[in-house]
């Protein structure tokens, strides 16, 4: 049960459809699948962004915000009694595993499958579903992920190949790291702003857009969504879009990364793929249809927010 995979992912999709081209067919497409769905919720135990409940619920919000509401309402109810019921509350903060985590592994950070995207889901449900649990449980995964904080290098740890005594891991990607939780942090900006959600938030712009600098142009840096370049600057584009505000350094940061693609892509008839690390994969996420969707988002021609699931209609 998710937002990116699955009939929650084919609601959202079918419903996003139905908003920018005003089409009844996937209108009808988006309210049989919400049907299905009140039915039997799909839940298979899975609690993150990618691939469980959290990513339904951020999907089913943005289904809410076009016109399906009393349809998601009881389903967001669901995606909110599951994190609840999910969640590992304690002294040192709150954590999520879901029952596939190998074992001794800890709760992880970041955006995709961590605790960051968790708070960002729950912070946000508040607005929709409301129980008083939420902001406790998304301020104790702050806590969570500040200890696991290296301030010399202004980044989150990777906790997915944690071991004891094993020197400390870091990605700067959507998916784990200071990028992922620059979005994160400044979804829950954009609704309940506090000091401590500014700090954290400035300090991930400014680490992922230091990456992005660096990184721009490398033929070993992957161009994909998740993990990769484009995805890094679309990152900052929808963490400074939640604020309202573009800081200097992520907009050099973002044209850097647009030189650096256009580079890469501009006139070539082969396939995409061939100058990718993750060659040869037509989806969306690791893949070249990510590619050509950062295209369109540098030309602001999408109002899908692929990245959080969002719509944003035309202004």
């Amino acid at each position: 049960m998710s937002g990116y995979a699955g009939p929650v992912g084919v609601a959202w999709a079918a419903a996003c459809i139905a908003a920018r081209l005003q089409s009844d067919e996937a209108d009808s497409i988006a309210r049989e699948m919400l049907k299905l769905l009140a039915d039997r919720p799909y839940d298979d135990g899975a609690c993150d962004v990618l691939v469980g409940v959290a990513g339904a619920a951020q999907a089913l919000m943005t289904m809410a915000d076009l016109g399906y509401r009393p349809a998601v309402t009881p389903l967001l109810q669901h995606c909110g009694e599951r994190l609840r019921s999910m969640a590992h509350p304690g002294p040192q903060g709150t954590f999520w595993k879901d029952a596939t985590a190998p074992k001794g592994q800890p709760g992880l950070t970041g955006y995709s499958h961590g605790a960051a995207g968790i708070a960002a889901v729950l912070t946000r449900l508040d607005t929709y579903a409301f129980d008083p649990s939420h902001a406790a449980l998304a301020a104790g995964a702050m806590k969570y992920e500040s200890l696991h904080y290296d301030p010399d290098r202004k980044n989150w740890q990777d906790l997915r190949d944690w071991k004891p005594g094993a020197a400390p891991q870091f990605s700067q990607y959507w998916c784990h790291g200071a990028p992922g939780i620059a979005l994160g942090r400044a979804a829950m900006r954009a609704i309940a702003d506090t000091p401590d959600l500014r700090a954290e938030a400035e300090t991930a712009l400014g680490t992922t857009a230091a990456f992005v600098k660096a990184t721009a142009g490398k033929p070993d840096e992957a161009h994909c969504l998740c993990h990769g370049l484009p995805g890094n600057a679309l990152t900052l584009a929808r963490a400074c879009a939640c604020t309202q505000t573009v800081p200097a350094s992520c907009k050099t940061a973002m044209d850097d990364a647009a030189d650096a693609m256009c580079a890469a892509y501009g006139g070539r008839q082969t396939s995409f793929s061939r100058s990718v690390r993750d060659a040869g994969t037509p989806g969306l996420m690791l893949g070249e249809a990510g590619i050509a969707y950062y295209f369109l988002a540098i030309t602001e021609r999408v109002q899908t927010q692929v990245l959080d699931l969002q719509f944003t209609p035309d202004s």
